[in-house]
């Protein structure tokens, strides 16, 4: 049986996994406890406008606080009373009141909803925080809470890119990383193409193109959504997640593999977040 290439490719990530890489990735550590208004971020100290407060059994943080430690935009519109948080491009819609949210144009629920408190817009912390790609961890304790938002950087400083929880990079190149998910899901992502005559007025029509090349594929979705082009499709027992974004320096291909036993919706959301922060650094 002919093998896809993400399948050929999964075999040599998983050939390669005891290498030794030189990327540099940064962790971005946020501490606090609930009910003090005293945080550290990457051990700065650092006063919020409002303490982290326990609501029904889940910690509620201060939106603005939590979003701009991990360098997200916030955005508040009042006729609809939603605050929406941007990181690259993964979009975290918080309505308030509402018991779900809107992940990148999908809702999920959400246990305790956002809400006005003193003022202040509070927000489920592990809710906002995971759809970052971050993760949360909790001392019953003590009542504090330690957040480790994980990014990498590619070495020769050309783009960089959150890594999700559990989320390892395994080797490198110019302009090209192998990352994986748990030994589960396999990725690279690489630059494939600087031809200026691509650009955002045109990019749906270089997308049409490139989804042409699977028209034989047992495709199960595919999408553009501004610069960024994905198809999903089933091969050999893999779901394969093929991604296509425009940077400042060209077009760069996210290829992701996974058993499709293993392919769940957490792992989807995974996925996005690698695609969705992607970002030229330059």
């Amino acid at each position: 049986m002919k093998k896809s290439v993400l399948f050929i490719i999964t075999l040599a990530l998983i050939l390669i996994f005891a290498g030794t890489a030189s990327a540099e990735v940064k962790e971005r550590d946020v501490n606090l406890v609930i009910g003090s208004s005293q945080a550290q971020i990457n051990d700065q100290s650092v006063t919020m406008s409002a303490p982290a407060l326990e609501v029904d059994g889940r910690t509620l943080v201060p939106l603005r606080f939590i979003s701009e430690a991990f360098g997200c935009d916030v955005q508040w519109n009042g006729d609809l009373n939603t605050a929406t948080v941007t990181l690259v491009n993964q979009t975290i819609e918080v309505p308030l009141g509402k018991n779900y949210a809107v992940i990148n144009g999908d809702k999920k629920d959400v246990l305790v909803p956002a809400q006005l408190i003193n003022d202040r817009t509070y927000v489920p912390l592990r809710f906002i925080s995971e759809n970052l790609g971050a993760k949360v961890d909790y001392n019953a304790t003590t009542s504090a809470i330690s957040i480790s938002l994980k990014k990498y950087f590619e070495k020769d400083g050309v783009f960089e890119m959150v890594l999700p929880v559990d989320w390892v990079m395994d080797s490198e190149a110019t302009k090209e990383v192998k990352i994986s998910a748990n030994r589960t899901c396999y990725s690279e992502v690489v630059f494939t193409s600087n031809d200026d005559s691509i650009s955002s007025n045109n990019f749906n029509i270089f997308a049409e193109g490139i989804f042409k090349q699977y028209e034989t594929k047992d495709v199960g979705a595919k999408f553009v959504k501004g610069v960024n082009a994905v198809i999903v499709y089933k091969e050999d027992g893999l779901i394969n997640v093929h991604s296509y974004k425009l940077l400042n320096d060209g077009i760069y291909s996210s290829v992701f593999a996974a058993p499709e036993a293993s392919f769940d919706a957490n792992l989807a959301g995974q996925i996005d977040i690698v695609i969705n922060t992607l970002k030229s650094v330059n």
